[in-house]
């Protein structure tokens, strides 16, 4: 689990980890955040006597990329290569109390396919073609494919599959984490399957609408698509990361100029400074321009 200053979302997620049916073996806690108080708040919460707590300080904020990569450091001497991890967001409690511990249940019947990295409620299928991500569960099976599973909702993932493909990217810092993760195991051979079934049973939640309207000023807006011209590039996949930056990058905040100006121009010249790190530079996780607030991240 990645923390960040959010002690109110932390105790949500542990309430529901501490009710839960799932036997969790291990919890690790990364604190992106000053560390004064995860403790405490765990100390708060009953997550069962045999479960072993670590929590990891980095001394700054790493963003969830970072984060994740930091706890898997803290596992992988010991884990085994069929352990099962999965991955949890502060602010993103697990739906029900019983869902976690169903998702695995399915995960050790599903993930025993060797071919097969991990399971999740919900994941998405990225067109290399477009650079546009189509949301899965679409159908009505209790598993189908997807090239990735999305954050959030209880990924879980085989560790010897995460070992092989080296997964973790710290320098993507915030958004398509996920993605790179599935794009790196379909590269080593792995598929990964969406719990569709499980997934209806506890959202009604709809996929929101590509609107044309452009989106209020956030730090996270340099990263959406930083990260995801970085992917696009990784796997030479030309064709998007024209469609992606003249359609997204260029085009909308264009026709938006005459409506909103201000935040057009703003879009713009964040969008191609994403465009050029994500495309040009190789490194470096954090933008001078672009930090985030240490309450929005």
């Amino acid at each position: 689990m990645c923390t960040f200053e959010r002690p109110d979302d932390l105790h949500r997620s542990l309430d529901v980890l501490a009710n839960g049916s799932a036997a969790l073996d291990r919890l690790v806690i990364v604190d992106n955040g000053a560390g004064d108080t995860t403790t405490s708040i765990v100390a708060e919460h009953r997550l069962g006597d045999s479960m072993t707590i670590d929590i990891v300080t980095p001394g700054r904020n790493l963003g969830p990329a970072g984060g994740y990569a930091e706890a898997f450091k803290a596992i992988d001497e010991f884990a085994a290569s069929d352990d099962l991890v999965v991955i949890l967001d502060d602010d993103d409690p697990p739906p029900s109390p019983t869902i976690l511990h169903d998702l695995v249940a399915l995960a050790d019947t599903t993930v025993t396919d060797p071919t097969v990295a991990g399971i999740g409620l919900r994941g998405g299928e990225l067109n290399l073609r477009t650079g546009v991500i189509a949301s899965r569960p679409e159908g009505n099976t209790d598993t189908e494919p997807a090239d990735h599973l999305h954050g959030g909702w209880l990924p879980v993932y085989r560790v010897g599959a995460l070992r092989d493909a080296d997964v973790f990217d710290p320098d993507l810092f915030w958004g398509f984490d996920d993605l790179e993760i599935g794009r790196r195991l379909a590269r080593h051979g792995y598929g990964l399957r969406v719990a569709s079934t499980l997934f209806r049973s506890v959202s009604s939640r709809r996929q929101p609408r590509v609107s044309a309207a452009l989106a209020p000023r956030s730090w996270r807006h340099y990263y959406r698509h930083r990260n995801l011209l970085r992917i696009l590039r990784r796997d030479h996949a030309w064709g998007a990361i024209v469609a992606t930056v003249l359609v997204r990058l260029l085009g909308k905040p264009l026709v938006n100029l005459p409506l909103r100006p201000s935040l057009a121009l703003w879009h713009l010249r964040t969008n191609a400074a994403a465009a050029y790190d994500g495309l040009f530079r190789t490194t470096s996780a954090l933008h001078p321009r672009h930090q985030p607030a240490s309450r929005d991240s």
